[in-house]
């Protein structure tokens, strides 16, 4: 039942340590965002626009 808690412990400590060094923190968060790629909400919507509702 346990048996991944010790890798779960340790990718904790790690976001632990990044998080109180502030600048390295913000850097991982906008690159996570600027990588992030098109959601899937953004595409369906698209999709929507362009098979139905046809707007500009």
């Amino acid at each position: 039942m346990l048996k991944d808690f010790g890798s779960y412990s340790m990718a904790q400590r790690r976001v632990n340590e990044d998080y109180l060094d502030r600048d390295k923190w913000l850097r991982m968060a906008v690159l996570n965002t600027a990588k992030s790629g098109i959601f899937s909400s953004d595409r369906t919507i698209q999709e929507y626009n362009d098979k139905i509702w046809h707007l500009r």
